[in-house]
């Protein structure tokens, strides 16, 4: 669809869902908000342009934006519209029928204007869209008509179905003030509000609490720092709501430091003022040690980033092995050996905020997000800690979290604060009991307070340095899921809920109409010391997207917090239906796409000759270990329930492989584990635009004819979701014969079967009920789509330019195939390569990252777009770098780019950090049965060329390009038993050509 239609159908999304219903509504359109939601439309730019070009049924030529509007206005109420009107119900089926609103970009552009204007509301649209306004009677009465409508259509007209947008006047401007009460906070305002949270001593990712939301507004209704409408806005209690939202995520995101222009000198009596970029901080952790009851170990906690499950956080030079905690928010450092390290930055932390490093594994796993990432370990000499079980395989533990409401709490603090903590305590007649302090630093004091709720309000202040949360009965915090920021509010995706926190009385539950709360268990004996209780979420309403969740005791309310959840989006909510892959990877929810080893419908029938001699295999060739039964492994077991549903959502997936992992097996990581399966075809992914996993579908049991032999039989691999009980029957055949190899804790062991001919294993298959599939890597190699076919497809809807706040933001280096920080220049391309991959936080999903290709378009310009497998960003980047080299330097080596392989062996070797994209991986994958073998490797000079050198046997794997100098050393993956014309086709399609090692050995 042309930009303003798309705009359209955005804005209605974000700010008019189900998830709204009755709620008031803000359009709250700042350049950072529409680059956050709208980044694959171009964010701010992108909107500016939709309206320059208006919608393409109308001929805009020079009227203004709010002629345009008016005229949309009048063209949504008239009974008798043009037939190129495009009704928004066209394109989303929740609004079919109810003539909504086709003239949101132009209520959003006003509402970004007017958040920037400096030189006025009416200059600033002006300029934007380099059209001056011609009678300002007649604009002011026309934008006022528009508003009204939206007004009336929201209220009268659905009943409040999608939310309940109102006009009003922020200001004593009646016309300008409408736009300006949609966006209080101006450009303007963004360092005031800095300088607020500094002055009221605010942390980063802190919750903005009732009673330090009133201290902002008591703060700010007379700073000079702060336009005068949005000094009116805190004034007004209609638009506190709307605020306390705004400024919540303005505090999530804060880096902690006050606007340099103004300064900072903190009068805190155990903090000072942040200074600092890092936004992440992370807490401390406290466990009983496992070799002395009197000891702790130090652990350090921090949110998670991508979904890898496992990285290390780096200190001091030391290496920390973190896992991931089963609720998916933050990591935990394990590393019992670095305790040295651990007390070591907790001793800094005194003095001032400690920088730390968390590293991600890079190596071949770019869909799960890796690289580095910064945090810090605030300054503080007071810690608050909990009894706590965020995570059952870690056990009990000391967390660093706020003040709780009842129950037992602890007090740590270092050496000189001793003493003044002592006298307060004293002083103040509040009875604690110290504990030993075996593992921590030396003159450390840790001391236990039995019950929080004996505390006033000022020692709650004066602990917390008056951050206390004011005196509640109970507090409800969500933690986990996917959630997604939408129109300025915090929304839940649906295949991916939060656990729900819950601190209150004995005897109090939560409840909510449409909801089912199943409290995640723990043993009794440890219940009293705990303050907080978890529960998992799940909806028995599937016609809600918001829920009252209330805390109740003796049917008495106790406090409350609502969940929304995303609507669906057409993603796929149904237990079962078709799925399957487009040539490049994409989701295709319909029968023609990839599907296991089926390409479509019918292809599974008829039989082909290979286009190579079958491969004859020796015993060394095929490994047999019939005692690693497939039944028993853990994917196996998730494969039986994804046959048994039909489709499973990702985190409902996810936490099943947590569970199944038996709480003792933290390395299993469930991100790479569905890769794993996927890339061996028994199961499928759906993702979204940006590649973000949403659901889980299974695929066909299948037997597929593989291109090798064994003492003349043919052999045949095994795809798709098999049941518990087909690996059984397949164990005991007896018309074949059956070779299991085994595989590492998780994952799912390969299964090869050996028969005389192509009838003999059909008629297995029918007795079983699977599919029978020949020759399907052939097929596959040919159907597969291209690189020169991606660089076309998935660079050409980019965007031109945006100016949003990118976190994170990294730039695929091409000589590594490493990211590296961005440090200046934002999504600059080099114009000499053409293309380069970005790697960056999503600014709308936050904790999961998206992948941007840039590209230099013909006519000079540049465009954006979201990668949906980042691999193929990095094959074309790797391309357009090597293009490069040869053009401009001269270097023939490098395009097109050597791919090596082995036709003795039929080996396909790749660095694991150019891994082949999906589809074209499965091609490969197909031919063997098994995923690639990985080899670590170092890698030392030979001439001009590259010896790559198993670490670990010591032997010559062979002379590869000079192209690989840095990508030598890692791991490289072993594709086995590839025919040579379908090399010769992989090669192809990802734009390189095969070269043979100088030396060549059998890795087998």
């Amino acid at each position: 669809m042309p930009l303003f239609t798309d705009w359209n159908s955005l804005l209605l999304r974000e700010y008019f869902s189900p998830a709204q219903a009755n709620e008031d509504v803000w359009i709250q359109t700042s350049r950072n908000e529409l680059d956050s939601f709208g980044l694959h439309l171009g964010g701010a730019v992108g909107l500016i342009e939709a309206v320059k070009q208006g919608p393409e049924w109308v001929h805009f030529g020079n009227a203004n934006s709010a002629d345009l509007a008016f005229g949309l206005v009048r063209q949504r109420c008239s009974t008798l519209r043009s037939a190129k009107y495009i009704d928004p119900g066209i394109d989303a089926a929740v609004y079919r029928g109810l003539k909504a609103p086709s003239y949101l970009p132009c209520l959003a552009l006003w509402v970004l204007a007017s958040s920037e204007a400096e030189e006025g509301f009416y200059a600033k649209v002006e300029s934007i869209l380099g059209k001056p306004f011609q009678n300002a009677s007649a604009v002011t009465t026309a934008m006022e008509a528009v508003w009204k409508d939206l007004e009336h259509w929201s209220n009268a007209e659905t009943g409040g179905r999608f939310g309940l947008f109102r006009v009003r006047v922020l200001g004593e401007h009646r016309f300008v003030g409408i736009p300006r009460s949609q966006c209080m906070v101006s450009r303007k305002d963004v360092n005031g509000v800095r300088q607020l949270f500094a002055a009221c001593h605010l942390r980063p990712k802190q919750e903005l609490t009732p009673i330090l939301f009133h201290r902002i507004l008591e703060l700010g209704k007379d700073s000079h720092h702060l336009s005068n409408s949005l000094k009116y806005a805190m004034q007004t209690l209609a638009y506190h709501e709307p605020l306390a939202s705004l400024l919540g995520n303005m505090l999530h995101s804060w880096d902690g430091r006050a606007p340099r222009a103004q300064g900072h000198h903190s009068e805190q009596k155990h903090s000072v003022q942040v200074e600092t970029d890092l936004e992440d901080e992370i807490t401390l952790k406290l466990a009983p040690s496992g070799d002395d009851a009197e000891n702790w170990d130090i652990r350090w906690r921090f949110p998670a980033s991508g979904q890898a499950n496992e990285c290390a956080l780096v200190i001091d030079d030391f290496r920390i092995t973190s896992i991931l905690e089963l609720s998916g928010d933050c990591f935990t450092s394990i590393g019992l050996s670095h305790q040295e390290a651990c007390r070591s930055a907790l001793l800094k932390s005194v003095e001032g905020d400690v920088q730390v490093q968390a590293e991600y594994n890079d190596e071949g796993a770019y869909e799960v997000g890796g690289g580095a990432r910064a945090y810090r370990i605030a300054k503080r000499d007071l810690r608050i800690l909990v009894w706590d079980v965020p995570d059952p395989r870690l056990g009990e533990e000391l967390v660093e979290r706020d003040l709780p409401i009842s129950g037992p709490l602890y007090l740590l603090c270092s050496s000189n604060f001793r003493g003044k903590l002592g006298r307060y305590l004293k002083n103040e007649e509040i009875a604690n009991e110290p504990l030993q302090t075996g593992g921590l630093p030396s003159g450390w004091f840790l001391t236990c307070i039995t019950n929080a709720r004996r505390l006033s309000q000022d020692q709650r202040e004066w602990l917390t340095d008056g951050n206390a949360i004011p005196e509640s009965r109970a507090n409800l915090r969500f933690v986990g899921g996917r959630p997604i920021i939408r129109g300025g509010a915090k929304l839940y995706a649906f295949y991916d809920l939060p656990t729900l926190e819950f601190e209150a009385p004995d005897g109090a539950s939560p409840r909510a109409e449409g909801l089912e709360f199943n409290e995640v268990g723990l043993s009794t004996a440890f219940r009293s010391q705990l303050s907080i209780r978890r529960f998992k979420i799940q909806v028995r309403d599937k016609r809600n997207v918001a829920f009252e969740i209330k805390a109740m005791c003796r049917n008495e309310q106790l406090a409350s917090v609502r969940l929304r959840v995303s609507i669906p989006d057409g993603t796929g909510v149904g237990d079962e239906r078709p799925f399957g892959l487009d040539c490049l990877g994409r989701s295709a929810p319909s029968e023609g796409g990839l599907r296991g080893a089926v390409i479509s419908a019918g292809s599974s029938e008829g039989q082909h000759a290979f286009d190579d001699e079958p491969m004859t295999l020796t015993q060394e060739n095929l490994i047999n270990t019939p005692d690693s039964l497939p039944q028993i492994s853990l994917a196996a077991k998730f494969l039986d329930s994804l046959a048994q549903i039909g489709s499973i959502a990702y985190g409902a997936a996810r936490d099943q492989i947590c569970r199944l992992s038996e709480l003792a097996n933290p390395d299993v990581q469930p991100a790479l584990l569905l890769l794993e399966l996927r890339s061996r075809g028994h199961l499928e992914i759906q993702t979204d635009d940006k590649g973000h996993m949403i659901r889980i579908h299974a695929v066909p049991p299948t037997l597929y004819s593989l291109p090798v032999k064994n003492d003349g039989l043919l052999m045949f691999g095994v795809c798709g979701s098999l049941r518990l009980q087909h690996w059984a029957d397949l164990s005991e055949l007896e018309d074949c014969l059956i070779f299991i190899e085994g595989r590492q804790f998780g994952q799912l062991p390969v299964v090869r079967l050996a028969a005389i001919d192509l009838e003999s294993m059909q008629n297995v298959a029918r007795s079983l009920g699977f599919l029978a599939v020949w020759n399907p890597s052939d097929a596959l190699s040919k159907w597969a789509g291209s690189l020169a076919r991606a660089t076309s497809d998935l660079s050409s809807w980019g965007w031109g330019s945006f100016s949003a706040n990118l976190g994170q933001l990294q730039r695929l280096h091409p000589e590594s195939a490493r990211f590296i920080p961005v440090t200046n220049g934002g999504m600059a391309v080099d114009r000499k390569t053409g293309r380069q991959l970005f790697r960056l936080d999503d600014p709308a999903v936050p904790g999961l990252q998206v992948y941007v290709l840039g590209s230099i378009q013909p006519n000079e310009t540049t465009s954006f777009s979201f990668i949906h497998d980042s691999r193929w960003g990095v094959w074309i980047s790797i391309s357009a770098f090597a293009a490069m080299l040869k053009g401009h330097f001269s270097i023939d080596d490098a395009s097109p780019w050597p791919i090596h392989y082995d036709r003795t062996f039929r080996t396909f070797w790749f660095p694991a950090r150019l891994r082949p994209p999906s589809v074209i991986e499965r091609a490969l994958v197909l031919c063997s049965g098994s995923g690639p073998l990985e080899v670590q490797t170092t890698g030392t000079r030979k001439g001009g060329n590259i010896e790559l050198i198993n670490k670990y046997t010591g032997l010559s794997i062979g002379v590869a390009s000079s192209v690989y100098d840095s990508l030598a050393s890692g791991i490289w993956l072993c594709y086995q038993w590839v025919p040579g014309a379908i090399a010769q086709r992989v090669a192809k399609l990802l734009g390189g050509e095969i070269r043979p090692f100088i030396q060549k050995i059998d890795v087998n």
